[in-house]
């Protein structure tokens, strides 16, 4: 997934998560940054892991503008 570096900042902020069987930054706070296994609130699937580690992990990118 591409995001922009502020997007990414807010989703830190807010504690957002990122679901890799959607590809989408979920909505609902509380994912610690270094999460994985957590429910996705849109495809209910296990897969969402905090967005600081979905970063290490190459499962997003910083882009211009999203």
């Amino acid at each position: 997934m591409e995001i922009s570096e502020e997007r990414y900042m807010e989703a830190c902020e807010s504690y957002s998560g990122y679901c890799s069987g959607c590809d989408d930054i979920t909505q609902d706070s509380g994912v610690e940054p270094d999460a994985e296994g957590y429910k996705c609130p849109t495809c209910d699937a296990m897969t969402v892991m905090g967005i600081e580690n979905a970063l290490i992990m190459g499962k997003i990118e910083f882009v211009e503008s999203e």
